[in-house]
């Protein structure tokens, strides 16, 4: 079968999405004949870490559109839908490498030409508005509920990537249970492992302690940053040297975020280092003492899995996906509680034979884990969509 993988629009700024569509490459490689149709910054991005699967059918969306352009006498554009134009052109060079079904890694697709030629497969990542209303504008609730559903409901399948998205997608969506896979996840192989060269450059150009405590995470609301800052904050004042590294600082959230370490008193003690490279992030995931997840909603978290990958004890929020991920090989605490994440790190602090002993839980558990049940599942849900 030949499933075009299309993001012809993704940005680096859409987070996990970005990655999710760089892991499916990575993973699902001999599932199906694949070709992408991507941004220019998703090819390039792809290309470098080796992921693309060279097909003749690959298109980078940003040129392929550049080409129609210049074909198009200037002073019709105006009066033309152009975006529109595009997409049945783009529909028309899917149909002619006989394309079987568009995965769309994302939670909707609007580009009528391509999803009302093809069958395809959505992956709805959560139905976060429906319980934290409060992080979202009316609009966007309204947009979610009145674009990105109506697009669920008509895909082929859904594949989701947590049990509690599966539900939410039955209930929210009224879509028969048959419709909606569940694939889970394995360790996330997002950054590849660096020399102890790179971790020491790393760590000396942001100026960063021996030990430290990582997140990187956007700095959207409900990742909840806050809380570890309060956390570390609570050590400080029991006179516990302890510091956390950040990795976002490009949303309204990033400055809320420096002003409650500046409040705390720990501004010295939590490091923003901004965006940073594929290598760097290998570094911080080395270099650090312990990954911690405060977030309040997740249907999975990729700083909890790429910790895994690179063998980090793991703290992590009290929800459920992320705590059945960990089978007991972690620490778990009440994402509204600082002085219970204190507590944790507090004990990890004092105790190298801790320290010992959670890494090789995570060791464990990592051997233990698999990334089969989510080829299997997608090969699946393929077959469901095709009627094999």
């Amino acid at each position: 079968m030949h499933v075009a993988l299309y993001v012809p629009t993704i940005s680096p700024d859409w987070g996990g999405v970005w990655q999710y569509a760089q892991w499916v490459l990575r993973e699902l490689n001999g599932v199906a004949d694949y070709s992408v149709v991507g941004s220019e910054a998703f090819m390039q991005e792809a290309g470098a870490m080796g992921l693309l699967p060279g097909h003749d059918s690959d298109v980078c969306f940003d040129a392929f559109a550049e080409r129609i352009k210049n074909g198009i006498d200037p002073g019709l554009l105006e009066a033309m839908d152009f975006r529109e134009l595009c997409y049945r052109n783009l529909a028309k060079h899917l149909e002619s490498h006989r394309t079987d079904l568009v995965h769309v890694p994302i939670q909707l697709i609007c580009d009528t030409p391509v999803s009302t030629r093809f069958p395809y497969i959505l992956n709805p990542h959560d139905y976060q508005h429906e319980y934290l209303p409060d992080f979202f504008t009316e609009a966007d609730i309204n947009g979610r509920r009145n674009v990105w559903y109506p697009t669920q409901r008509n895909a082929s399948a859904l594949v989701v990537h947590s049990k509690q998205t599966q539900n939410d997608a039955i209930k929210f969506l009224g879509i028969p249970e048959e419709r909606v896979f569940y694939a889970p996840y394995g360790p996330l192989k997002t950054f590849n492992a660096v020399d102890q060269d790179t971790v020491d450059r790393t760590t000396q150009k942001f100026g960063l302690p021996e030990r430290y405590f990582f997140y990187p995470a956007r700095m959207w609301a409900h990742k909840n940053h806050v809380a570890l800052v309060r956390a570390i904050a609570q050590l400080k004042r029991k006179g516990i040297d302890a510091h956390c590294v950040f990795t976002d600082n490009h949303s309204p959230y990033a400055a809320v975020v420096a002003q409650i370490a500046e409040e705390e008193g720990v501004q010295d003690r939590v490091i923003t280092v901004g965006r940073i490279t594929p290598d760097e992030m290998s570094a911080l995931y080395q270099a650090a003492f312990m990954v911690v997840v405060p977030s309040l909603f997740e249907q999975n978290s990729g700083p909890m899995l790429e910790a895994i990958q690179f063998e980090k004890p793991v703290a992590v929020s009290n929800l459920p996906e992320l705590e059945n991920t960990l089978d007991g090989q972690g620490f778990i605490f009440d994402a509204n509680s600082p002085a219970e994440i204190a507590e944790i790190l507090d004990r990890f602090l004092c105790s190298d034979a801790l320290v010992a002993e959670s890494i090789e839980k995570i060791r464990a558990l990592k051997a233990r884990m698999s990334w089969a049940p989510f080829r299997d599942t997608y090969r699946r849900a393929y077959e469901y969509v095709l009627g094999s």
